[in-house]
């Protein structure tokens, strides 16, 4: 088996084909869907101790389903009620979301503009050519070395998000090889879950849950430790096969 043999040809992309649904609309939606339930979903309310939600404390709170707050916002709503959201909510929630989560756009912005300009220089092909000629046709065993990278990474370190940019960079791998942009997708997606669900050392959930646990932070890594080897043994079936 040669590496040659598994690269295929760069696809012609048809300008005329039908693409996919817009991201931006779908983000739309599914923020008109969220208010929309807010009209048919109870709202409800739970007692806390440090930081802990108090079993059976739960209470459903009285909500005016009228339509008259369709125009309104939640911010009118008197102590002790609930109210559905408005549009007046719906036009701030963007926005706010923006603002929250602008450390990520922007990260994402600029990684998306760094992975145009390498592609656009010939890096990325020269780059992928380099290290499918360094493992000489083994691509399966170059499948299960990245997932093995990126699942260290995340079990350890907590890294997630830091791994954007290799997203394309695998979708390219995986249509250089002839497979489907899925599995590239999965080399990376799968193995950093699997790395994240065990979290042998993750500093990011460990030191917030345990915790609130009152466990020791870090205690139970080696049962940890073995699932870890478990999720990585069925992430990497489930990757090449």
């Amino acid at each position: 088996m040669t590496v040659q043999n598994h690269i295929a040809p760069k696809p012609v992309f048809n300008k005329t084909a039908r693409s996919g649904s817009n991201p931006i609309v779908v983000l739309l939606f599914i923020l008109f869907l969220a208010s929309c339930l807010t009209y048919l979903l109870d709202s409800g309310s739970y007692q806390r101790a440090d930081g802990l939600v108090v079993a059976g404390s739960y209470q459903v709170i009285e909500k005016d389903r009228s339509l008259r707050h369709v125009f309104g916002s939640v911010a009118d709503a008197t102590a002790g009620e609930a109210q559905p959201v408005g549009v007046v909510d719906v036009l701030l929630a963007i926005p706010a979301g923006l603002q929250r989560g602008g450390g990520l756009i922007f990260m994402v912005l600029i990684i998306g503009g760094m992975f145009g300009i390498l592609n656009q220089s010939g890096a990325v092909d020269a780059g992928l050519e380099r290290l499918l000629s360094a493992v000489k046709g083994n691509i399966y065993g170059l499948v299960i070395f990245l997932m093995t990278m990126f699942a260290l990474g995340s079990t350890f370190l907590g890294l997630a998000s830091e791994y954007l940019l290799i997203i394309p960079l695998m979708v390219e791998l995986a249509r250089r090889l002839g497979m489907s942009n899925l599995i590239g997708l999965a080399i990376l997606t799968v193995a950093v879950k699997v790395g994240y669900l065990s979290s042998i050392t993750n500093p990011l959930p460990l030191t917030i849950a345990q915790p609130l646990l009152g466990l020791p932070i870090f205690s139970g890594a080696g049962m940890r430790t073995l699932f870890f080897f478990i999720f990585f043994v069925f992430s990497v079936s489930f990757s090449c096969c």
